[in-house]
């Protein structure tokens, strides 16, 4: 499968493609403003014309909706009504939300949530869904030394039978992790070019 970007904002251009080929797991990174984030939302709006039988999910950098009231629990009963198959849904996120240890801030209000449990919300209701690709933008953002080991365990197992890509620049992996990896470098103050590594 490859990704053509074209990107136009106002005051950057993106261009380049990028190849999965039979990888698994491929990793985007780039120095800070490059347009990564640009680039999954731009893949985003194109979900449907890119991937036409494959269920996608993704995890961004926006924080969960905050409406007055709205806890952690009316937002994982509402990713349930939108999941393909309710039961296995229902089975992710308990584990999900036993390995992050998050069982205490269900009856929490979202606007209640800490930098590092919005991110845990956010993976939840991201890794729940049973996609066959994620799509996942600095998932590493806030978290804590012990939540990041167990979301890189995880995802060591996810990678297995699921297709992963990664939006990171901090974060170290292990060296056999990724099967491609891209980099976003900017060729001009408005220009940005996407290479395989």
């Amino acid at each position: 499968m490859k990704i053509k970007l074209d990107i136009q904002r106002k005051y950057k251009q993106i261009q380049g493609v990028i190849d999965f080929g039979n990888a698994r797991t491929l990793l985007l990174k780039g120095n800070n403003g490059t347009g990564k984030s640009t680039c999954l939302d731009y893949i985003k709006q194109n979900t449907l014309n890119i991937f036409e039988k494959t269920t996608v999910a993704y995890c961004s950098q926006s924080p969960q909706p905050a409406l007055p009231g709205f806890t952690v629990q009316h937002l994982l009963n509402l990713s349930l009504e939108f999941s393909r198959d309710k039961n296995v849904t229902q089975n992710l996120q308990n584990d999900l939300i036993h390995m992050f240890e998050f069982k205490d801030k269900l009856k929490t209000e979202i606007r209640q949530l800490s930098g590092g449990e919005n991110q845990l919300l956010k993976l939840i209701t991201t890794l729940c869904l049973n996609a066959d690709f994620y799509f996942l933008d600095e998932p590493f953002q806030f978290l804590d030394e012990s939540k990041s080991t167990a979301l890189m365990n995880y995802l060591i197992k996810l990678k297995s039978h699921k297709k992963l890509f990664i939006i990171e620049h901090k974060t170290h992996w292990p060296s056999d992790f990724f099967d491609k990896t891209y980099i976003l470098k900017s060729q001009t103050e408005f220009q940005t070019e996407i290479y395989e590594l």
